[in-house]
């Protein structure tokens, strides 16, 4: 059996990054999980196409709010356009989740709050 509940992940979940709402960003995206409810919410600041700054809210599981934390930090400096296409392989390489867990739309929310960015 998988071992899903790494340290580092639990470490996430606890205290995750850049966790809150942002005021005033330009960019938000929201995202959640039908089948179990956790939701993510991704606030951006935007400056020439890049992210200038990035934070999340939500609420959920320990992998759904761990791997958002696990990959915030990553996206300052990204342009958004390049967010827009993030992999879903991503997060589970992130994670060291294999494509077959039960629990795989509990990872890849973290992803598709990333992609789904608007105005």
């Amino acid at each position: 059996m998988q071992e899903i509940y790494t340290k580092e992940l639990i470490e996430h979940y606890k205290q995750p990054h850049r966790f809150g709402k942002m005021s005033n960003p330009d960019l938000v995206s929201k995202a959640v999980n039908e089948m179990c409810g956790d939701e993510l919410t991704f606030y951006v600041k935007e400056e020439d196409g890049k992210v200038k700054d990035c934070s999340f809210e939500g609420s959920g599981c320990a992998i759904c709010l761990g791997t958002m934390s696990m990959l915030i930090d990553e996206q300052i400096g990204l342009k958004i356009e390049d967010l827009k296409d993030t992999p879903d392989t991503l997060a589970l390489e992130r994670i060291g989740m294999k494509k077959e867990s039960a629990r795989i739309k509990c990872a890849t929310l973290s992803t598709e709050v990333l992609r789904g960015l608007s105005k």
